[in-house]
């Protein structure tokens, strides 16, 4: 499906024509958070006439500085296996999944779009679950949470991916 007619699709079933939207990778691709790579978050704000906000704290899971690139998926690949407390990692992988719901619940009735770890980090949140890969979301997935009192409550998964990501 081209990206003009998922930008339609998601207007018409969200009916959000009238919300700021804060949107980050729409299609699926593998962007950083800076201002020049945010070209597929465009299109649905224009749709909507809002502007496009990004926010790092729903980018990427970082990876491990003594990492190369190419050593990315195995690492991610281990991750997806396990539990959040046992990522291994020169961060703590607990406090970035918690500023990854934090940042969504600050966002409470805006369209947020993420990456794939990024949105497991918020799922396994709401639903107390510490494992990584706690759904498969498809690519345009619609998930659906609610804030109350400060935190993500899941309310939808959306669509889930048939294949593997990895």
């Amino acid at each position: 499906m081209e990206c003009l007619a998922r930008i339609n699709l998601l207007c018409d079933f969200w009916n959000w024509r009238k919300m700021k939207a804060y949107c980050f990778d729409l299609d699926g691709t593998l962007c950083t958070n800076t201002e020049g790579e945010y070209v597929t978050a465009q299109p649905f704000a224009d749709a909507l006439g809002v502007a496009v906000i990004i926010d790092p704290r729903v980018g990427e899971i970082p990876t491990p500085k003594a990492l190369t690139a190419e050593e990315r998926p195995g690492w991610l690949k281990a991750a997806f296996g396990g539990l959040w407390r046992d990522m291994v990692g020169d961060m703590d992988y607990l406090d970035w999944r918690a500023s990854v719901s934090a940042a969504v619940a600050s966002y409470e009735g805006m369209a947020v779009f993420s990456h794939y770890v990024a949105i497991n980090a918020v799922v396994s949140l709401s639903q107390n679950d510490d494992r990584v890969l706690c759904c498969t979301p498809d690519h345009t997935s619609i998930l659906t949470f609610a804030v109350e009192e400060g935190r993500v409550r899941l309310l939808s998964l959306g669509q889930q991916a048939d294949t593997q990501v990895l």
